[in-house]
């Protein structure tokens, strides 16, 4: 698995020459952006309204625990909170659950898919979510490909990239040195858009997951934000 930035190893998944992301200047417009804004409000303070009810019915339809659902509204700073204890089963498929709530926020789109997903063997999901959060701390390719091995199928139905890197990056609890971001379409159109071309709009590569969390923390360094998640949430709001 190639990590960094090497054009010559790097394949973000469109098959075409990957983009030298060292090329990439930080945009002068996250650093006016990201001035002297407080990570608390911005990051964990980051609160989406949800459709708590329906998750917790729905998950009871399925017999998975509904209780831990949080709302109606939930904020980066408890999913957070929710990430410091997964060590069990039941732990690790609350924090699934609420962190899917937080992603779909008033939709739910895809929600019940996802449950069925997960219901047909909570156990091997568990697994799975365990593994990849472990590697989330120190190997954000590795964790990647737990949940999309071999950068084709997603190892959970209907949970893809851009909310299983929500999982991953909240596994991390909020610490600001975690190596895992979230990246969805808008995040990748925004990349694009700043000259990325070789990022695909979806279904990114484990490389390019590494090369995107390099890139953040390039970023963050050069710009001066105080965590490299922030650069995440400037991406998403382009």
């Amino acid at each position: 698995m190639a990590h960094g930035n090497a054009v010559a190893v790097a394949d973000d998944g469109l098959g075409v020459t990957a983009t030298d992301l060292h090329s990439l200047a930080v945009p002068e417009q996250l650093r006016i952006d990201v001035s002297g804004v407080v990570p608390d409000s911005y990051i964990h303070g980051h609160t989406i309204e949800v459709v708590a009810d329906w998750w917790r019915a729905e998950l009871a339809v399925h017999g998975l625990d509904a209780d831990g659902v949080l709302g109606p509204r939930i904020s980066r700073g408890e999913l957070f909170e929710l990430a410091t204890d997964i060590d069990g089963r039941d732990e690790v498929l609350r924090l699934l659950w609420n962190v899917l709530a937080w992603g779909t926020g008033s939709r739910a789109r895809h929600g019940r898919n996802r449950i069925r997903a997960v219901a047909a063997d909570p156990d091997r999901a568990a697994d799975l979510l365990h593994a990849a959060a472990r590697l989330s701390r120190t190997d954000p390719a590795g964790a990647y490909a737990v949940l999309r091995p071999g950068d084709r199928a997603n190892a959970i139905g209907f949970l893809g990239p851009s909310f299983f890197t929500k999982f991953l990056y909240f596994a991390g609890g909020g610490d600001p040195d975690h190596p895992c971001h979230i990246l969805d379409e808008r995040v990748a159109r925004a990349l694009r858009d700043l000259g990325w071309v070789s990022l695909p709009p979806r279904g990114w590569s484990a490389s390019a997951y590494q090369r995107y969390n390099d890139l953040l923390r390039s970023w963050t360094g050069s710009a001066g934000p105080a965590r490299s998640d922030m650069v995440e949430r400037w991406l998403f709001g382009r």
